[in-house]
Protein backbone atom coordinates (compact mmCIF):
# COMPACT_ATOMS: atom_id res chain seq x y z
CA UNK A 1 0.00 0.00 0.00
CA UNK A 2 1.20 3.48 -1.09
CA UNK A 3 1.55 6.43 1.99
CA UNK A 4 -1.03 8.20 0.23
CA UNK A 5 -3.24 5.41 0.03
CA UNK A 6 -2.47 4.59 3.78
CA UNK A 7 -3.47 8.24 4.96
CA UNK A 8 -6.55 7.97 3.11
CA UNK A 9 -7.35 4.21 4.71
CA UNK A 10 -6.42 5.90 8.46
CA UNK A 11 -8.98 8.83 7.48
CA UNK A 12 -11.96 6.56 6.80
CA UNK A 13 -11.27 4.35 9.58
CA UNK A 14 -10.79 7.18 12.03
CA UNK A 15 -13.88 9.28 11.11
CA UNK A 16 -16.04 6.07 11.03
CA UNK A 17 -18.43 6.16 14.32
CA UNK A 18 -17.55 4.38 16.88
CA UNK A 19 -19.11 1.00 17.70
CA UNK A 20 -21.38 0.84 20.28
CA UNK A 21 -21.25 -1.35 23.40
CA UNK A 22 -23.06 -4.42 22.90
CA UNK A 23 -22.36 -7.48 25.69
CA UNK A 24 -21.91 -10.22 23.33
CA UNK A 25 -21.23 -12.98 25.19
CA UNK A 26 -18.03 -14.85 25.47
CA UNK A 27 -17.14 -17.99 23.59
CA UNK A 28 -14.51 -20.13 24.39
CA UNK A 29 -12.26 -20.89 21.51
CA UNK A 30 -12.29 -24.88 22.31
CA UNK A 31 -15.85 -25.10 22.97
CA UNK A 32 -16.30 -23.36 19.23
CA UNK A 33 -13.56 -26.09 17.62
CA UNK A 34 -15.35 -29.06 19.83
CA UNK A 35 -18.53 -28.18 18.14
CA UNK A 36 -17.23 -27.54 14.86
CA UNK A 37 -14.95 -30.70 15.14
CA UNK A 38 -18.59 -32.43 16.00
CA UNK A 39 -20.17 -31.50 13.25
CA UNK A 40 -17.32 -32.35 10.64
CA UNK A 41 -17.18 -35.80 12.52
CA UNK A 42 -21.14 -36.19 12.23
CA UNK A 43 -21.19 -34.88 8.29
CA UNK A 44 -18.20 -37.38 7.33
CA UNK A 45 -20.22 -40.44 9.10
CA UNK A 46 -23.55 -39.17 7.53
CA UNK A 47 -21.75 -39.04 4.13
CA UNK A 48 -20.16 -42.52 4.43
CA UNK A 49 -23.93 -43.87 5.50
CA UNK A 50 -25.13 -42.28 2.24
CA UNK A 51 -22.48 -44.19 0.37
CA UNK A 52 -22.84 -47.38 1.92
CA UNK A 53 -26.72 -47.25 1.13
CA UNK A 54 -26.06 -46.03 -2.43
CA UNK A 55 -23.59 -49.41 -2.68
CA UNK A 56 -26.28 -51.61 -1.68
CA UNK A 57 -28.60 -49.70 -3.84
CA UNK A 58 -26.48 -50.36 -7.03
CA UNK A 59 -25.83 -54.24 -5.93
CA UNK A 60 -29.31 -54.66 -5.74
CA UNK A 61 -30.28 -53.12 -8.88
CA UNK A 62 -27.74 -55.44 -10.81
CA UNK A 63 -29.10 -58.45 -9.12
CA UNK A 64 -32.64 -57.22 -10.59
CA UNK A 65 -31.37 -56.66 -13.89
CA UNK A 66 -29.76 -60.33 -13.98
CA UNK A 67 -32.94 -62.13 -14.38
CA UNK A 68 -34.18 -60.49 -17.90
CA UNK A 69 -30.63 -60.74 -19.17
CA UNK A 70 -30.69 -63.92 -19.02
CA UNK A 71 -34.15 -64.37 -20.46
CA UNK A 72 -33.08 -62.28 -23.14
CA UNK A 73 -29.71 -64.73 -23.50
CA UNK A 74 -31.59 -67.64 -23.36
CA UNK A 75 -33.98 -66.95 -25.70
CA UNK A 76 -31.35 -66.06 -28.59
CA UNK A 77 -29.51 -69.31 -27.88
CA UNK A 78 -32.76 -71.25 -28.25
CA UNK A 79 -34.09 -69.35 -31.42
CA UNK A 80 -30.22 -69.55 -32.93
CA UNK A 81 -30.11 -73.26 -31.89
CA UNK A 82 -33.27 -74.63 -32.26
CA UNK A 83 -34.97 -72.43 -34.89
CA UNK A 84 -33.72 -74.41 -38.03
CA UNK A 85 -34.54 -78.38 -36.58
CA UNK A 86 -37.88 -77.43 -35.34
CA UNK A 87 -38.96 -75.68 -38.86
CA UNK A 88 -37.80 -78.57 -40.43
CA UNK A 89 -39.64 -80.69 -38.41
CA UNK A 90 -43.03 -78.81 -38.65
CA UNK A 91 -42.70 -78.50 -42.21
CA UNK A 92 -42.38 -82.03 -42.64
CA UNK A 93 -44.84 -83.12 -40.33
CA UNK A 94 -47.38 -80.22 -41.99
CA UNK A 95 -46.61 -81.84 -45.45
CA UNK A 96 -46.93 -85.66 -44.03
CA UNK A 97 -50.54 -84.26 -42.91
CA UNK A 98 -51.77 -82.31 -45.60
CA UNK A 99 -51.52 -82.93 -49.44
CA UNK A 100 -49.60 -79.71 -49.74
CA UNK A 101 -45.75 -79.52 -51.28
CA UNK A 102 -42.87 -79.48 -48.90
CA UNK A 103 -41.94 -75.87 -49.92
CA UNK A 104 -45.61 -74.50 -48.50
CA UNK A 105 -45.14 -76.34 -45.56
CA UNK A 106 -41.54 -75.34 -44.64
CA UNK A 107 -42.87 -71.81 -45.43
CA UNK A 108 -45.45 -72.20 -42.92
CA UNK A 109 -43.17 -73.32 -40.05
CA UNK A 110 -40.41 -70.81 -40.74
CA UNK A 111 -43.46 -68.22 -40.49
CA UNK A 112 -44.61 -69.87 -37.41
CA UNK A 113 -41.42 -69.73 -35.56
CA UNK A 114 -40.00 -66.53 -36.63
CA UNK A 115 -43.55 -65.35 -34.85
CA UNK A 116 -42.67 -67.33 -31.58
CA UNK A 117 -39.34 -65.82 -32.12
CA UNK A 118 -40.04 -62.30 -32.29
CA UNK A 119 -42.65 -62.58 -29.52
CA UNK A 120 -39.99 -63.64 -27.25
CA UNK A 121 -37.29 -61.01 -27.78
CA UNK A 122 -39.89 -58.71 -27.33
CA UNK A 123 -40.64 -59.92 -23.94
CA UNK A 124 -37.28 -59.85 -22.88
CA UNK A 125 -37.04 -56.44 -24.23
CA UNK A 126 -40.02 -55.01 -22.27
CA UNK A 127 -38.08 -56.58 -18.91
CA UNK A 128 -35.60 -54.47 -19.63
CA UNK A 129 -37.56 -51.23 -20.09
CA UNK A 130 -38.90 -51.71 -16.81
CA UNK A 131 -37.00 -49.33 -14.89
CA UNK A 132 -35.47 -50.85 -11.81
CA UNK A 133 -33.15 -48.72 -10.83
CA UNK A 134 -34.55 -46.08 -8.54
CA UNK A 135 -32.15 -45.17 -5.56
CA UNK A 136 -35.56 -44.53 -4.07
CA UNK A 137 -33.78 -45.30 -0.50
CA UNK A 138 -30.47 -43.05 -1.27
CA UNK A 139 -32.47 -40.00 -2.22
CA UNK A 140 -34.83 -40.25 0.76
CA UNK A 141 -31.83 -40.58 2.71
CA UNK A 142 -30.03 -38.10 1.68
CA UNK A 143 -32.81 -35.73 2.31
CA UNK A 144 -33.17 -36.98 5.86
CA UNK A 145 -29.21 -36.37 6.38
CA UNK A 146 -28.92 -32.90 4.97
CA UNK A 147 -32.45 -32.12 7.33
CA UNK A 148 -30.31 -33.55 10.27
CA UNK A 149 -27.37 -31.88 9.11
CA UNK A 150 -29.42 -28.28 9.02
CA UNK A 151 -31.35 -28.52 12.22
CA UNK A 152 -27.43 -29.31 13.62
CA UNK A 153 -25.95 -26.08 12.45
CA UNK A 154 -28.53 -23.88 13.15
CA UNK A 155 -28.99 -25.25 16.86
CA UNK A 156 -25.21 -24.37 17.08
Amino acid sequence: MTAGRQSEYDSVIQAAPATPDVNIPEVPVQAVANQLGDVAADTVTLLDLQIRLFEAECRQSALQLVKPVIIFAGTWMMAVASVAILLLALGTGLHELTTWPLSVTLLISAIIGFGITVAAVKYAIELLKTPRISFAKSKEELIRNAEVLSRMLKAR
